[in-house]
């Protein structure tokens, strides 16, 4: 049996995050080209994806073989993904001489592929999150050691009036909660999209 994935005119991106979402049951968005191809045959052929095959279809028993790896390894030579170069559209085969089962282990497969194409790219948020909370953290640090470079400088000199030196310090300051307001708009949004 065979799945058609197929793809809508949207986003040029390559991003897992904007492939996913365009999904939907059975049509991806971005414009499948040849790296999109490569990219899900590769989520289709890995070993994540040939174990959950595996043990979803009892492949040991139904390929009469001895382990997992070579159950996977009989599945693997039973599929097929084709790129019709024109449209885009990515063609998935899996042959079994029960053509249900055949039909059940592609939909399964074209489902595969959608999941884990979706735990990608919570990964991909997820570092993006942990990168923004560092920057926040980094950009709060900065600002709390200039505000106390500020008040030592204010203690040991008794200067308490705004000159020179302490316009820059303040320009800094508002400088570093700047920052740290454009991190946490940054934050925010992250924890919006996960």
């Amino acid at each position: 049996a065979s799945a058609q994935v197929v793809p809508v005119q949207a986003s040029q991106s390559n991003n897992a995050a904007a492939i996913l979402g365009q999904l939907n049951l059975g049509s991806f968005g971005s414009a499948l080209n040849n790296r999109n191809a490569e990219f899900f045959t590769r989520i289709m052929r890995s070993r994540k994806v040939g174990e959950r095959m595996v043990q979803r279809f009892d492949l040991i028993k139904r390929y009469e073989v001895e382990s997992a790896s070579q159950a996977i390894g009989v599945l693997a030579r039973k599929m097929d993904f084709a790129v019709d170069a024109k449209s885009g559209v990515l063609t998935i085969t899996v042959d079994d001489w029960n053509p249900v089962t055949s039909a059940d282990m592609t939909n399964f497969l074209v489902q595969q592929l959608v999941d884990v194409t979706r735990e990608i790219t919570v990964s991909e948020a997820t570092q993006r999150r942990v990168y923004f909370e560092r920057q926040l953290a980094a950009a709060q640090e900065r600002q709390r050691a200039a505000e106390a470079e500020l008040k030592a400088y204010q203690t040991r000199t008794g200067v308490y009036g705004l000159d020179h030196a302490a316009n820059n310090t303040l320009a800094l300051i508002a400088k570093l909660e700047a920052e740290i307001a454009a991190k946490n708009i940054q934050l925010r949004v992250m924890r919006t999209t996960m």
